[in-house]
């Protein structure tokens, strides 16, 4: 079924973002006096951590989500539940691209109405170096979904077919999102409520907690995530993507915990949730009949290493 190929694409990316995704700085908007002496602090964090020149992450993320095409007794049912652990690492200075390297393991259960479902564990390699994007599936199960992936290192900006589901991607545009950390914006524009949580303690020092709700109809319409979500390849995909966006926007409710240093006014942790109620992306694809889609993502990123000493090195492709 082809949707499933392009969704489990757009889930990919979603998961290469989340470790490299920070927000652009603030500006003037509707909250109260307390909240932006609030957003100043969590601003801040954000801005030490674009100055760093190198970090590693650690996360773990769940996502469930049914997607149903067409009407009544003839619709089809997909329930797909991922359970993924990511572990990423950045290196480049200041206002240079950044080289990323990224690990996902990952477990997938695909359930459709009475067929018998279907589980895949697999690996995926990622390195961002010299403006090529190096991918490698591996410890791929059953085996016959490890036969459709090549053996070894592909580099996908010079063969963008050899790997299934890359497709999905503007490879180009893909790398450029992956080595520039300023993707979404925190600002009182897109905020909608910003609370302190009682501080907690992580590697002996002190964190300040904050919860960020997110205005998602303003933060999807922004122009950073516009053109974040440009890495698509909304031809291939038979997609409107301001119609996807605006409709995505409308559904999602998308909440952020930060947890920053008060010694070193970094960002130590990061947990989000993003719920996306019942929506109709008939329309954003073209299908011509309803596809509706529900989503539940739950995330926890460590940040560690920060300025550490490690190379990121281009592989050598088989």
């Amino acid at each position: 079924m082809r949707i499933k190929k392009n969704f489990f694409g757009i889930g990919l990316l979603i998961v290469a973002l989340l470790l490299v995704a920070l927000p652009v700085g603030a500006q003037e908007g509707n909250l109260s006096a307390e909240e932006e002496e609030l957003l100043k602090v969590v601003v801040v964090g954000f801005e030490n951590f674009q100055n760093l020149s190198s970090f590693s992450s650690e996360a773990n993320q769940t996502t469930d989500q049914t997607i149903v095409v067409g009407r009544g007794d003839g619709a089809t049912v997909v329930e797909q539940s991922i359970e993924q652990s990511i572990s990423g690492r950045l290196d480049g200075g200041v206002g240079e691209p950044l080289t990323v390297e990224i690990v996902i393991a990952q477990d997938i259960v695909i359930e459709s109405g009475a067929l018998p479902a279907t589980e895949t564990s697999q690996t995926i390699d990622m390195v961002v170096a010299d403006d090529n994007l190096y991918v490698r599936f591996r410890d791929v199960t059953p085996l016959a979904v490890a036969a459709v992936f090549p053996d070894g290192w592909v580099n996908v900006t010079r063969e963008p077919g050899r790997i299934p589901g890359f497709e999905v991607f503007d490879i180009e545009q893909f790398t450029n999102v992956m080595t520039n950390l300023r993707f979404f914006p925190v600002n009182n524009m897109v905020i909608s409520r910003i609370t302190e949580l009682p501080s907690e303690t992580i590697d002996g020092q002190t964190m300040r907690v904050f919860n960020v709700v997110f205005d998602s109809d303003v933060l999807f319409a922004s122009p950073e995530v516009v053109e974040a979500m440009g890495l698509l390849n909304a031809e291939q995909l038979g997609l409107d993507l301001d119609l996807f966006l605006e409709t995505f926007g409308a559904n999602t409710t998308l909440e952020m915990t930060l947890w920053i240093g008060v010694d070193d006014s970094m960002i130590h942790r990061a947990d989000t949730i993003t719920e996306l109620a019942e929506a109709d992306f008939g329309d954003a694809f073209g299908t011509g009949q309803p596809l509706s889609m529900t989503q539940l993502v739950d995330s926890s990123v460590i940040y560690d290493d920060f300025n550490a000493e490690f190379k990121i090195i281009a592989p050598i492709p088989d």
